[in-house]
């Protein structure tokens, strides 16, 4: 399946930052400039299309809350 612009966009921050081991949403949000609101909706598509998965939960850098982190499947 074709992915849409904003799936996209997600999946190369993503890919940016994999060095890192996973993102948060929001950490994915701040780097994209987006809202929380645009970002969700993109990792649960992403989820459900196998793309990306649950790596941990644990304390976002930005919000410093424990959130799920997640990860690039390939």
């Amino acid at each position: 399946s074709t992915l849409g612009e904003r799936q996209s966009a997600v999946l190369e921050v993503m890919e940016v930052m994999s060095p890192c081991g996973d993102c948060t949403n929001t950490e994915i949000a701040q780097m994209l400039g987006w809202s929380i609101n645009r970002v969700t909706p993109r990792i649960f598509e992403l989820r459900s299309l196998g793309k990306v998965g649950l790596s941990q939960k644990r304390l976002c850098d930005i919000t410093k809350r424990k959130v799920m982190a997640w990860k690039l499947i390939k």
